[in-house]
């Protein structure tokens, strides 16, 4: 299995380190970078190297992390937080030896926070001197031993807390042990022997199920299943706008799922249609987010199966478990779908599962050289539920 170095199709567990900051080794920076602490006007490269490694998702949210940590307290920041710059005096990562802002800790151990690296740099040998060096700056502002939040996500992150001798604190190796064992399995440390591997389904956040089905966020091992799927033309015959004609254009295809299955702004919840008892691929079934309203998503699904599945309930099955989860986990307030007039079969598993008609669009789109027809169906929350929005709350 492959994740990313921060990974939203990973489950979230906090996560809680400690270690004695007299034993840290150091590490070098590669030639042509440096450190250097924060100045007054440093705020927003702090918040451009947070988002470009994916620990935030907006300039705005950036903004409001600051105020929670950092707001009146700048003055510290300036033996505190620490950037590495490069040659041309970029910053491009940044770490902070800091303290438990909660004010609940009171063993006097320093906290190491908002480690992060540049997308583009990322790979090039920055984190572990990074880390090694602002660990060392907790110990000359007195600390001995130091404490480094953290989760699952961000999963390599925690491979080298452990090769710089951290250990999860007790406590926390109880309440998140699940979290530990996917760490575990991801990064096969030595450290976390004690834990058991955890199974994918243990790790991946969006792991469904129905009856016969399971539903879950695709991995680097699906890219083959993926390939035959969206190639076959009797599978996507009504969706040949989103059929693939190559290897190449697959490849392509299935680095952009899974890059924004990874992201924390999340769009498109496609997910990978197996059986329970077999692990035969059935189909694909999901929905892109095309708008966040303050109701809720707003988003535009589909789904398609095999031939040898069709008629058999498969559809269906998924459809009803998707919906549930688009309403009850996701935050979406309006699923939209719609078929050609044709898909008579694509049609009944929407009225089945209780979708609403709401519109038919005559030679609305080109198919196999003609203009076709096409219906829209409607879900809202309040529809799903049979309940009114303030019941919901």
């Amino acid at each position: 299995m492959r994740f990313d170095n921060h990974d939203a199709r990973i489950r979230y567990y906090e996560l809680l380190l400690e270690g004695d900051l007299d034993g840290v080794p150091r590490y070098p920076l590669p030639g042509g970078f440096r450190f250097v602490f924060f100045r007054p006007g440093d705020r927003d490269a702090w918040i451009g190297i947070e988002r470009s490694a994916g620990e935030l998702t907006s300039y705005a949210q950036g903004t409001e992390v600051w105020k929670r940590y950092y707001g009146g307290r700048e003055d510290a920041l300036c033996r505190r937080m620490v950037f590495v710059e490069n040659a041309a005096g970029e910053k491009v990562a940044t770490a902070t030896a800091y303290e438990d802002i909660t004010g609940r800790d009171r063993s006097g151990s320093g906290w190491l926070h908002w480690v992060a690296v540049r997308r583009e740099y990322q790979g090039r040998g920055l984190s572990k001197p990074l880390i090694s060096y602002v660990l060392g700056v907790m110990r000359a502002l007195g600390h001995t031993r130091g404490k480094i939040p953290t989760q699952t996500t961000t999963w390599l992150a925690c491979k080298v807390y452990l090769d710089l001798g951290f250990r999860p604190i007790p406590r926390n190796a109880v309440h998140s042990r699940d979290g530990w064992r996917i760490v575990r399995t991801l990064t096969d440390h030595p450290a976390l022997a004690e834990f058991p591997p955890a199974s994918l389904r243990e790790i991946l956040a969006v792991w469904l199920e129905t009856e016969r089905l399971v539903l879950r966020d695709y991995v680097d091992e699906d890219f083959e299943a993926y390939f035959r799927l969206k190639s076959d033309e009797k599978t996507m015959y009504c969706l040949q706008d989103i059929q693939l004609s190559s290897r190449e254009e697959a490849e392509r295809d299935f680095r952009e799922v899974l890059a924004d299955a990874a992201s924390l702004d999340r769009r498109f919840y496609f997910l990978h249609m197996e059986r329970k008892d077999t692990g035969e691929q059935v189909g694909s079934i999901g929905y892109t987010v095309r708008e966040t309203a303050p109701q809720g998503k707003l988003v535009d699904a589909g789904y398609f199966t095999y031939p040898a599945y069709w008629n058999r309930g498969y559809a269906t099955e998924a459809l009803r478990r998707l919906l549930a989860f688009a309403f009850a986990e996701n935050g979406v307030y309006r699923f939209s779908t719609g078929c050609l007039t044709e898909n008579r079969g694509s049609e009944r598993v929407m009225e089945k599962c209780g979708l609403i008609r709401e519109s038919e669009k005559p030679d609305w789109t080109q198919h196999g050289g003609k203009l076709k027809t096409r219906v829209e169906y409607r879900l809202l929350k309040p529809e799903w539920t049979g309940k009114g929005m303030a019941e919901l709350e």
